[in-house]
């Protein structure tokens, strides 16, 4: 991920409507699509419009972790770009890459 802008204005809205097709399937419902979206979008249950009232605990559980892997997380994964920055080799593999060019 070379723009964090792009990634906000591009990618994150077609990656919010992944995100909930996938939320639909584990059980959100009560709430529409739109509300959904602003919820994914701006701010968890609590920043956006959505009337939390009618949501159950899950439901805005599930709405503000999604927030938060959008947000967050996604662009953070998308920033590493390779193995050394996941933190998967080990040092000794470090060091015989190091060593063998």
């Amino acid at each position: 991920l070379l723009s964090e802008e792009w990634y906000h204005a591009t990618l994150k809205p077609l990656m919010g409507s992944w995100l909930l097709i996938w939320l639909r399937r584990t059980g959100l419902h009560d709430i529409s699509d739109d509300a959904a979206i602003r919820c994914l979008a701006g701010g968890g249950v609590e920043g956006s419009m959505a009337n939390s009232a009618t949501l159950s605990d899950k439901q805005a559980k599930m709405l503000n972790l999604g927030h938060d892997w959008l947000t967050y997380l996604l662009p953070h994964v998308l920033r590493k770009i390779s193995r050394v920055h996941f933190g998967l080799l080990s040092v000794p593999e470090m060091i015989a890459m190091q060593r063998d060019g």
